[in-house]
């Protein structure tokens, strides 16, 4: 009787499943693409910052695909780290050459060797530092701030609806969402 149970449980479990890849194939399809979208919105904004300014509707914007493409880049490197390790299982320890090779290979190509400011080339580390931290300390001041109304009323919820939140399931709760 017990595996008639299991059996009515997998076959429950068969419809998330299903739902669950065609979630994932709608959030983490053409994902590469996505990233560069978002990069190339962000750069034209950060350009039109630094030769104009920006409207609050555009200083909003700026912010939304920031997080657009912090979010995509983390499902991405997410992604990518389960399909190694994924990779890793079935190979084994046959497979650090390659990975090695990956890892060196994309430090090869992330390494700054200088920067052009103003038309001159640094190479120091400390000077390279300097100018990152002076460039980013003047992106991050407040230009155009956007004033917001500071008498925001929220709705509180009552006593018992606080008392209802923390309470711990009872057992038939548990059974009824298993089973229905």
């Amino acid at each position: 009787m017990e595996d008639w149970g299991m059996f009515v449980l997998k076959e429950k479990f068969k419809p998330i499943k299903d739902g669950l890849k065609e979630w994932h194939k709608m959030h983490s399809q053409n994902l590469g693409e996505r990233i560069k979208t978002s990069k190339a919105v962000l750069n034209k904004l950060e350009i039109k910052e630094q030769n104009e300014g920006l409207s609050c509707k555009e200083i909003e914007e700026k912010r939304e695909n920031a997080d657009e493409l912090y979010k995509f880049s983390n499902l991405n490197c997410s992604i990518q780290r389960q399909k190694s390790r994924i990779k890793w299982l079935k190979e084994g320890d046959a497979n650090t050459k390659f990975f090695h090779g990956c890892i060196n290979r994309r430090r090869r190509i992330n390494e700054i060797v200088h920067l052009d400011i103003n038309g001159k080339k640094v190479e120091k580390v400390d000077d390279m530092k300097k100018a990152i931290f002076d460039h980013f300390q003047q992106q991050l001041l407040a230009r155009n701030s956007c004033s917001m109304d500071a008498n925001l009323n929220f709705h509180q919820i009552s006593e018992a609806e606080k008392e209802e939140l923390v309470k711990e399931f009872t057992v038939e709760e548990i059974r009824r969402a298993v089973w229905d």
